[in-house]
């Protein structure tokens, strides 16, 4: 068998594996099994899937590339079982994934609030007998969620209680970000752990300029855990190459307030901007971080809603420019829970009160 021969059954077999875990879940996704049914006739040239084609036309119809596997039939024939009980829930997005909205602490009904951000790329890749599956995106203008899944083989059995760790980052780099990459905060937070799969959230916050469709990637290098103790050590499982790589097409576009030399609350400079989107909320500003200051929001009932870390409800980031006489600085604020833009009239930075709208 020739070398490239192998790599594509290896690839083939990691979508065929992720398909036989979607199927095995409770309540199997139509989107996520169409999304890697596409992926497999993209990697074998096979016709697109029809769930309304016949058994026969849809075995001839799959290439002998995809018919040498020999457990493809019995899963084909779960996929359309599934399918039929979904009906037209294929044309339609069902929403952010229960992790996600379990990671963001949304209340009922909230996801609504996020159907433009939404994408499921379900893309697959395997190494070392580790698959890792990106089931969600979730993007606005500044920052990006991605929802990803980390599978082991029989051999590799993971600890619940021990502080596990998967190696890597975002890689914005192809994207136009209209911004330095250098300006990017990125980060790994594992959502839950069994004995042979992770669920983790990988972000990127690109405050300085603004996020838009276009190639995104996911490079994971080494699956491990901290071990806790005086010294903390990162102990390897297992190294190897897990890049996947999706177009973004979803992002909520938020809205962008630009206030006229509106000055800071010690007259060090002037809030420059103020972006909002129903999960977060980025302050350019000059002279100094508007975190630096409380920071809260005017809701259209008269309340106001601190924006405060400490509480646990948001988190806050920024980053300056360096080599400017002059330097602009970020603020930014991720909601917990969600908030509607239409709902905010106003932000309050210190004393000083930047009108969203009517108030």
């Amino acid at each position: 068998m020739k070398k490239h021969d192998i790599l594509f059954q290896a690839q083939e077999e990691a979508f065929i594996q992720a398909l036989e875990e979607e199927m095995a879940r409770e309540t199997p996704d139509p989107n996520a099994i169409r999304a890697i049914l596409d992926q497999l006739d993209r990697q074998t040239g096979g016709a697109a899937f029809d769930p309304d084609a016949g058994w026969r036309e849809l075995q001839t119809r799959r290439p002998a590339k995809r018919r040498r596997l020999g457990r493809y039939p019995v899963v084909l024939a779960a996929v359309l079982v599934c399918l039929a009980v979904a009906g037209t829930a294929l044309a339609v997005n069902l929403g952010l994934h229960e992790k996600l909205a379990a990671y963001f602490h949304l209340q009922s009904g909230e996801s609504a609030l996020l159907e433009s951000a939404i994408e499921n790329p379900v893309t697959t890749v395997s190494d070392q007998g580790i698959s890792v599956t990106i089931r969600q995106t979730l993007a606005n203008s500044s920052g990006l969620y991605v929802l990803y899944e980390v599978t082991t083989p029989e051999s590799i059995v993971l600890d619940p209680e021990k502080n596990w760790h998967m190696e890597g980052f975002l890689d914005l780099s192809s994207l136009p970000l209209q911004a330095p990459l250098g300006s990017s905060i990125f980060g790994n937070d594992i959502v839950e752990v069994t004995p042979h799969k992770i669920t983790a959230v990988a972000y990127a916050y690109t405050p300085v300029g603004t996020m838009s469709s276009g190639t995104v990637h996911l490079r994971l290098t080494r699956l491990g855990y901290w071990e806790v103790s005086s010294s903390p050590q990162f102990i390897p499982i297992a190294e190897g190459t897990w890049h996947l790589t999706w177009h973004l097409t979803h992002i909520d576009p938020g809205i962008t307030v630009t206030p006229p030399a509106l000055p800071l609350p010690d007259g060090s400079g002037n809030i420059e901007s103020i972006s909002l989107s129903p999960f977060s909320c980025v302050v350019i500003s000059t002279g100094a971080p508007a975190s630096d200051w409380p920071v809260s929001l005017v809701l259209q009932n008269g309340s106001t809603l601190p924006l405060d870390a400490s509480n646990g409800q948001y988190t806050t980031g920024r980053l300056s420019a360096s080599g400017q006489e002059n330097p602009q600085y970020y603020s930014y604020f991720q909601f917990h829970p969600l908030i509607s833009p239409s709902d905010i009239t106003a932000l309050v930075i210190g004393g000083t009160r930047v009108s969203l709208g009517a108030s």
